[in-house]
């Protein structure tokens, strides 16, 4: 038998509220989380922002890949610095933290459930571990390594760009830095070739001489360095790695399934 086609009220209700939770009709958000020590925090800098300033001009300038695909780009974290407003002077930058004290700082972030699926993190941990004598730096690689297994478990849709280390003025201090640097690109590749979308980003266009005292970057450092997570996020994006957050569709994620549910409640009581 077939029934009148014409458009209920009941109808189009249901396809208003289909479209609202579409993911194709979503606006994307896309959040990055700036996570390391007193470099991600911005100190050094003359604005206080480190390379998150000029990285931000980068995603955000008109000529920017970004900028179409990606309307709204936010920095994420619990700390403040800086002189980007709010909320953009969001960081994860701990001063004089060491990669498992991030890790430590890290686990409150990891329980945030779905707060980067499809997003990014910016890790650069390790300088402080080259400073201490305490703990062995020939370990650091490890360490590192057991940082980015916590951040990929908690987040496998993150896209996690790993940074080798800015140069110290300290001599014996960048002995240290040149070996760790030299076995990032390994711990990263290791994560990479396991499914996880891990990748390393270089900082070796920052060299020494570029520091304000022996290990934080001037204005000049930090402005390569953002150059340096720019290509890097470049190169995460053309994999695929970079989704964002469909305001629509986040919706289905939680409170949404129940106003779809109540929706088409309603339509069957109503009728069509």
């Amino acid at each position: 038998m077939i029934t009148n086609s014409t458009p209920t009220m009941s109808h189009l209700l249901l396809l208003a509220v289909t479209l609202l939770l579409s993911p194709a009709q979503a606006i994307t958000h896309l959040r990055i989380l700036p996570l390391g020590d007193s470099i991600t925090w911005g100190a050094g800098s003359t604005n206080g922002s480190g390379y998150r300033a000029p990285l931000l001009t980068l995603l955000t300038s008109p000529n920017s890949s970004f900028t179409t695909s990606k309307p709204k780009i936010t920095y994420i974290g619990s700390l403040t610095s800086g002189n980007l407003p709010p909320p953009n002077n969001a960081n994860e930058g701990h001063i004089g933290a060491l990669i498992s004290q991030i890790g430590d700082y890290a686990k409150v972030l990891l329980s945030w459930n779905g707060t980067l699926e499809g997003d990014i993190v910016l890790l650069m941990a390790g300088t402080n571990d080259m400073f201490n004598a305490n703990i062995s730096p020939s370990e650091a690689p490890v360490r590192l390594g057991a940082l980015i297994d916590e951040i990929v478990t908690a987040w496998p849709k993150a896209a996690v760009l790993v940074a080798t280390l800015t140069p110290s003025a300290l001599n014996t201090t960048q002995d240290k830095i040149e070996v760790f640097n030299g076995q990032v690109a390994g711990v990263v590749s290791k994560r990479a070739k396991a499914g996880n979308r891990t990748l390393v980003v270089s900082m070796s266009k920052v060299t020494v001489g570029m520091e304000v005292d022996v290990v934080h970057p001037d204005d000049v450092g930090y402005t390569i360095m953002a150059q340096a997570w720019y290509k890097g996020l470049l190169e995460a994006k053309s994999k695929g790695w970079i989704d964002g957050v469909a305001s629509g569709a986040a919706f289905m994620g939680g409170a949404g399934w129940l106003m779809w549910f109540l929706v088409v409640s309603l339509v069957l009581l109503v009728g069509v």
